[in-house]
């Protein structure tokens, strides 16, 4: 995490009330709420390898458990503290195959975020923005 010395990370936001306003197209004026938001803050990823994708995975059947630890290893720390975003219907699939099989796939308690699946070491979290629907890479 980047952010200016002497200041504290975050955002913040003012409500400015109500505000007459420029129509963007320059159309008129118009009324509209304006809150004021300040990010004192930007992540920096200093080390390319420390994010990696595995892009495409229809199913819990198409995620190949060898090629995961083998990303995991690549990743700085051998992958300590990795964690894998992704879409709720791969989220799901995780789930139920950690329900069925707990040799390489289990539950674990993470603060403040309550029971979380875990492939291989790696919690697997939920980020609606990964679409299910994206194209095939070749």
């Amino acid at each position: 995490m980047r952010y200016p010395e002497g200041m504290t990370p975050g955002i913040t936001s003012e409500d400015k009330g109500e505000r007459y306003i420029p129509a963007p197209l320059g159309g008129g004026n118009y009324w509209a709420w304006v809150r004021h938001f300040e990010v004192t803050g930007i992540f920096e990823c200093r080390r390319r390898m420390a994010m990696q994708r595995l892009c495409n995975i229809p199913a819990m059947d198409g995620l190949n458990i060898s090629n995961l630890i083998r990303m995991k290893n690549k990743l700085p720390n051998v992958g300590r503290d990795a964690c894998a975003y992704t879409n709720r219907t791969l989220h799901a699939e995780v789930e139920v195959a950690v329900l069925e099989n707990t040799k390489t796939l289990n539950i674990q308690e993470i603060k403040d975020f309550g029971p979380v699946p875990v492939v291989a070491g790696i919690p697997f979290m939920l980020m609606e923005a990964i679409l299910d629907t994206e194209t095939k890479e070749s």
